[in-house]
């Protein structure tokens, strides 16, 4: 449903359905990730999350959210809300994941808008 500026509302939004993403990695993807975030095969633990012929070699946790982000963004774009880019603060997040990742998968994912909040200098919206 395409909403236009005068369509915006709590309801509307809460009500939009967003379109299943499909994403894919490797264990390529992860090793970039954890080298992002600091490991390093100096580290104790670093070959587990580095090295992909390592006997307890894994995706670090976090590395779901990176595989969400796209789906993320796109809630940005929803027709009708011009939310400003720069204007954005990401205030929490909650991950909870219920078994580890796997070297490699193809992944879906699909956001929903839980609630609006209306703010002094804008809207906090509340997605899942």
């Amino acid at each position: 449903m395409a909403l236009t500026p005068e369509r915006v509302t709590k309801r509307n939004v809460t009500s939009c359905k967003f379109p299943i993403e499909s994403n894919e990695y490797t264990f390529r993807d992860a090793i970039i990730y954890a080298l992002g975030i600091g490991f390093s095969t100096k580290d104790e633990c670093g070959l587990r999350y580095l090295y992909e012929n390592s006997k307890d070699f894994q995706v670090f946790p976090l590395f779901g959210i990176m595989v969400a982000g796209p789906s993320v963004i796109n809630l940005l774009a929803l027709p009708g809300l011009k939310i400003k880019q720069e204007r954005v603060l990401h205030l929490e997040q909650y991950f909870e994941q219920h078994r580890p990742l796997p070297p490699q998968a193809k992944v879906s994912n699909q956001v929903e808008v839980v609630d609006v909040l209306d703010r002094k200098t804008g809207s906090q919206y509340i997605f899942r």
